[in-house]
């Protein structure tokens, strides 16, 4: 009997640590495609929605963070802060910076969906605060995102110089980590709020190194 009851739990251990393997596997899969092809990341997250309760807190959580960073990459317009001040707390705690980052990062993106300026502008700031930017793995493409949203918010409430001021960091993050769309999204963002301030020579100067860059890249409607 004692045996037997041994034999019993050896499998059941392999059987999870089999599982175990899996759910890490397919984390990590999704983790490396959520840029190109969030929606079917999405999908793929959504399947395995019932086998959450198998994985373990760690597992758990990575999930979560993973499905709420796709569905934001999916354009989805969040209507509670719930989940995203769940993955603040425990990563806050267990994560890595890049980790703690991205989760202040997708409260602030709720609060602006709710339109809860102040705190999504709180929730940003705490996400660049989480950046080491001394890191050889520093997530620079959400850092510079993150900083848009920030210049975008400060621009809304009238404080154009500091939006320029994050603006220039986001495009310096996006030039960091070689993201050109990225970067030119933010000059373009920066020649906007010169716009604002009725700098018109530094907007005419921007557009027209944004219409040489696009057409080096042979983007000629966009140039």
């Amino acid at each position: 009997m004692k045996i037997t009851i041994i034999l019993f739990l050896i499998a059941t251990l392999l059987f999870g640590c089999r599982e175990n393997v899996k759910y890490d596997k397919t984390l990590d899969r999704t983790s490396e495609i959520i840029n190109m092809l969030p929606d079917s990341v999405l999908s793929i997250l959504y399947s395995m929605e019932s086998e959450t309760k198998h994985m373990s807190e760690k597992q758990r959580m990575r999930y979560l963070l993973l499905k709420t960073v796709a569905e934001n990459k999916c354009d989805t317009v969040f209507s509670s802060d719930s989940t995203q001040r769940m993955l603040v707390d425990y990563y806050d705690r267990n994560g890595s910076s890049n980790e703690r980052m991205m989760a202040h990062y997708l409260l602030g993106r709720a609060y602006a969906d709710m339109n809860d300026m102040p705190r999504a502008l709180e929730a940003f700031l705490k996400a660049t605060n989480c950046a080491d930017t001394t890191a050889d793995d520093c997530d620079c493409k959400t850092l510079g995102i993150v900083h848009i949203h920030i210049a975008d918010i400060y621009t809304n409430q009238n404080l154009p110089q500091y939006g320029i001021v994050h603006n220039r960091l986001a495009a310096h993050y996006a030039a960091q980590c070689k993201d050109t769309l990225d970067y030119l999204y933010a000059k373009d963002a920066l020649a906007g709020i010169h716009g604002i301030l009725g700098n018109y020579d530094s907007v005419v100067d921007i557009k027209e190194q944004l219409a040489a860059q696009y057409r080096r890249m042979n983007r000629e409607k966009e140039s």
